[in-house]
């Protein structure tokens, strides 16, 4: 069976998730991690060129999406 690039994408933030969360913190649902990537894909994009309140964003949908674990 293969998977679309945004469930897969999904799945691996889960599986994230299962690591990295703080004990009781809610996962995102599905609906929301899609929303979170693409904000967090639009911003990524424009890097470097990004203002104060676009980076301190982008670092927040990293450590949302767990992008800045290895």
């Amino acid at each position: 069976m293969l998977l679309s690039p945004r469930m897969k994408g999904y799945l691996e933030y889960l599986e994230l998730h299962g690591y990295f969360a703080l004990p009781g913190q809610p996962k995102l649902s599905q609906e929301d991690y899609v929303r979170a990537d693409a904000a967090w894909k639009a911003l990524a994009a424009k890097h470097p060129n990004l203002d104060a309140n676009e980076r301190e964003e982008l670092a927040g949908y990293k450590a949302l999406l767990y992008r800045d674990k290895p």
